[in-house]
């Protein structure tokens, strides 16, 4: 099995089961094939808050594209990576202590991008490249305090359009795994890691960068998964909701 790949099942019985809402301490949901527009976004998890974006031309688009069964269609948006962004409409979301914090995305291109941001606040969260070891990074930034974590070769002559998840979590004292599927099952950790408050009130951009791909689904936590079976629920919904797999 080559490094790099999520596999992508078919995934036609899928049933509903465990869903972020389920969890406790759920502040921001951005749920695939719900509410979503080029112009809004609606946070399942406070519907009175939605991502939005008034001018055209930095709204998103929408790609209908072949979903988990192929008689069905999804709405994913899909950004050009030079000025399209969602803002929230209405206060920020603020996390202090531990979270977990998950997206499903699949980028055009190995680039640094940034998927959310809290400005004027300096705080966000982006994938980016390592150009010298072709390694790929989650970047942490709350607060002004970085934590990076280093998904080793995840990309290395892979470039972008491809289905992937990642999972991070962070204790309550800034310590901070993470997990992807483009990298299998196994952890990055992070020790002594950044436990200042994370500011989210963009989606797919800041004036430091733009996410250029799809983003399928967002959720967040203030609160990390502490059993083995509790996190096994994520993996079994990105499965059956998106046929994605970790490799090994």
């Amino acid at each position: 099995m080559a490094l790099g790949l999520g596999l992508v099942n078919s995934k036609s019985d899928y049933t509903v089961g465990w869903e972020p809402s389920d969890q406790k301490d759920l502040v921001l949901w951005l749920k695939n094939d719900t509410d979503v527009s080029t112009s809004m976004w609606k946070n399942q998890a406070d519907l009175t808050s939605p991502f939005i974006q008034g001018t055209d031309t930095r709204q998103p688009d929408i790609s209908l594209i072949d979903a988990i069964n192929s008689q069905e269609k999804t709405n994913d948006l899909v950004f050009d990576g030079l000025d399209d962004v969602l803002a929230i409409d209405g206060p920020d979301i603020t996390v202090s202590g531990a979270f977990t914090f998950v997206i499903v995305l699949k980028p055009d291109a190995v680039q640094t991008s940034t998927l959310l941001s809290g400005e004027p606040v300096n705080s966000y969260i982006s994938l980016s490249p390592q150009h010298i070891t072709g390694n790929k990074t989650i970047s942490f930034m709350a607060n002004g305090h970085l934590t990076t974590l280093d998904h080793s070769k995840a990309f290395v002559g892979l470039g972008g359009g491809h289905l992937q998840y990642y999972i991070i979590q962070r204790a309550a004292n800034g310590n901070m795994t993470s997990e992807s599927s483009i990298v299998g099952p196994v952890q990055t950790i992070v020790n002594n890691g950044n436990a200042e408050t994370l500011t989210i009130n963009k989606l797919g951009g800041s004036i430091s960068g733009y996410y250029a791909g799809e983003i399928k689904e967002v959720f967040l936590f203030e609160s990390i998964f502490s059993t083995t079976s509790d996190y096994h629920q994520i993996h079994e919904y990105l499965e059956h909701k998106f046929g994605i797999e970790a490799s090994s």
